[in-house]
């Protein structure tokens, strides 16, 4: 554990951030400081069909292989990731969103990068024996080039960006931005057998309402 001053969250920060809410108090609890954050593999097997995504937390590209031509190929990242989505307010139709996701309440942040901060800030201060402690926010903007052709082969650092922040082209319309949360895998509580135990969503109090946060008008 540390006061966290030395961690600073980083990325590709818009000036602000839509995330939409099925029920508005879900959306007061989030502009009160109670974030939920879920897994990356949660979403491979989520019933609801517009957020179900088979593929997420994989990166999948054709790129030449020496010797084999061009070959479909699979990026993963071993260590579990967790996110919270968002939506780009300057391209996004939040009326069709609204729509789509079957949600209608929606959190305007007017200050992301002081949400990644707050969220940094908190796992700073947990017990060093918590997956997310010490763990730093990054805000990425997702890449809709799902199988696409590339002319090389990805460095270590590209497969870590396909894996955490590639969809498929279906779900463009979503203009996503997340903050992505890496975790110390082995710091995971096993089981009786042995596998580690990772919890779809992990609850974090930051400490205070988010005054860069706040509830739109429903017409909005």
């Amino acid at each position: 554990m540390n006061d966290g001053k030395d961690k600073l969250t980083f990325g590709d920060y818009p000036p602000e951030l839509l995330r939409f809410f099925e029920e508005r108090e879900h959306a007061e609890e989030f502009i009160s400081g109670n974030i939920r954050i879920g897994s990356l593999d949660y979403y491979k097997g989520v019933e609801d069909q517009t957020i179900n995504d088979p593929s997420e937390g994989t990166g999948l590209f054709i790129a030449p292989s020496e010797g084999l031509g061009y070959i479909y190929n699979i990026a993963t990242y071993a260590s579990p990731m967790y996110i919270l989505s968002f939506t780009d307010p300057r391209r996004a139709n939040i009326a069709k969103l609204k729509e789509k996701f079957g949600k209608q309440h929606v959190v305007r942040i007017t200050n992301p990068i002081e949400l990644g901060q707050k969220l940094t800030d908190t796992f700073c201060k947990l017990d060093p024996t918590h997956p997310f402690a010490d763990m730093v926010v990054e805000c990425c903007k997702v890449r809709y080039d799902e199988n696409q052709r590339r002319d090389t082969e990805p460095t270590l650092s590209e497969i870590y960006e396909l894996s955490t922040r590639q969809k498929p082209s279906k779900f463009s319309e979503e203009y996503e931005f997340r903050l992505i949360v890496p975790t110390a895998l082995h710091k995971f509580e096993k089981n009786k057998e042995g596998k580690r135990i990772f919890c779809d969503h992990y609850y974090f109090d930051l400490g205070g309402p988010l005054n860069c946060a706040q509830i739109l008008d429903e017409k909005t």
